[in-house]
């Protein structure tokens, strides 16, 4: 094999690593805007209800 083809060989490898880096970095960006999103809709939540629970109480 001569040093060119491998040269073109690894690079196509580092691309494939980089594409599933990038993929697997925007799923856990996703999950975790998602995560923080959840959590905020949760904390507002709680917050209601414990006016409503002040309130009755």
């Amino acid at each position: 094999m001569s040093n060119d083809s491998q040269n073109k060989e690894g690079q196509l490898i580092k691309e494939e690593q980089q594409k599933k880096r990038s993929r697997l970095s925007y799923a856990v960006r996703r999950l975790l805007r998602k995560g923080i999103t959840g959590i905020l809709l949760l904390d507002k939540f709680i917050t209601v209800i414990q006016f409503i629970l002040d309130y009755l109480g």
